[in-house]
C-alpha cells in the first residue's frame, strides 16, 4: 500500500486497550472542547457504529492520523490486536509524518524490569518520564498534565492557528480580530506593574 501524503494528516489517533477506557474518558474529556470546537478532528474505536468495517476504519485513521495518542499500560501490551496490528502500523507511520505521543498509565515500563512489550517503546520518548506513571499521580497532576497533552495535541494538529500568551487555548477563538486592543492591555498592565514596583 502507497503511504499516505503527509500533507493529508490531520486529526489524532488514539490507541487504548479496553481495560483502560476510565482512562481514555479522561483523555477525551480535555480534548472535547476542541473536537466540539472542530479544532481537531479526532478518532477512537468508540466512533464505531455498529455494521462498520471496523478493522478498515482503524486502518484508515491511523493512515490519516497526524498525531498518534498511545495510552500504555500492561493491559496495552496484553492486547493481541494492538501489538500485532495497530501499534506496527502507527510505529510505520512514523516515517510517513506521524507524531507518537505515547503517555504512561500504569506499570514498570522502561529498565530490566519493564513489562514484556514495552521495548517497542523504548526508543521513543514518552509525554512525560515514564516512571511517573499516571495511576501513581494525584488528580490535580493527571488533569494538569492532561492539559499540557491537549495543548500539544493543538499545536501539532494547528501549528499556524494557536494565538500566543492565551492561558486556555481552546479560547483563543474568542480574541480573533482583537489583537490590538489585546496589545493595548498588555502594555497598559505591564505599566501597571512596574509603577507598582517603583511606589515606596
Amino acid at each position: 500500500q502507497a503511504m499516505t501524503d503527509a500533507s493529508k494528516r490531520d486529526r489524532v489517533f488514539l490507541s487504548y486497550s479496553h481495560r483502560d477506557s476510565e482512562w481514555l474518558d479522561k483523555v477525551r474529556a480535555v480534548l472535547n472542547p476542541d473536537v466540539r470546537n472542530r479544532r481537531i478532528q479526532y478518532f477512537d474505536d468508540r466512533e464505531l457504529d455498529p455494521g462498520d468495517p471496523w478493522y478498515q476504519e482503524i486502518a484508515d485513521a491511523i493512515d490519516y492520523a497526524k498525531v498518534a495518542v498511545l495510552l500504555v499500560s500492561p493491559n496495552f501490551f496484553a492486547s493481541r490486536f494492538i501489538v500485532e496490528d495497530e501499534l506496527p502500523r502507527i510505529l510505520k507511520a512514523i516515517d510517513d509524518g506521524l507524531t507518537l505521543l505515547w503517555l504512561p498509565l500504569s506499570g514498570k515500563l522502561l529498565g530490566p524490569e519493564a513489562i514484556p512489550g514495552s521495548e517497542k517503546l523504548a526508543e521513543l520518548q514518552p509525554v512525560w518520564d515514564a516512571s511517573q506513571t499516571l495511576d501513581s499521580m494525584p488528580e490535580e497532576s493527571q488533569t494538569s498534565r492532561l492539559v499540557d497533552l491537549s495543548r500539544r495535541i493543538n499545536k501539532l494538529l494547528n501549528p499556524n492557528r494557536i494565538p500566543t500568551r492565551i492561558p486556555f487555548l481552546t479560547l483563543g477563538n474568542l480574541f480573533k480580530g482583537r489583537e490590538a486592543e489585546l496589545a493595548q492591555l498588555d502594555e497598559h498592565l505591564r505599566r501597571q506593574g512596574s509603577s507598582a514596583m517603583v511606589q515606596p
